[in-house]
């Protein structure tokens, strides 16, 4: 699963994105190793939507 947020809906302490992602997180988690959840922005460190999922499938 993945969740694209823009840069102005992504920031920390934006309450609806929190909750999506400890809701992404505990999906992924009860999935046991079947399903993956990212969080995707724009750009992160460094790293685009493309490395972003990259990471998380190889599990970096």
């Amino acid at each position: 699963m993945v969740e694209y947020k823009g840069e102005h809906l992504a920031g920390v302490g934006k309450d609806d994105t929190n909750e999506k992602r400890l809701v992404g997180a505990l999906w992924e988690k009860a999935s046991a190793g079947k399903g993956l959840f990212a969080m995707i922005e724009k750009d992160i460190g460094g790293r685009g939507p493309r490395q972003q999922l990259i990471d998380k499938i190889e599990g970096k």
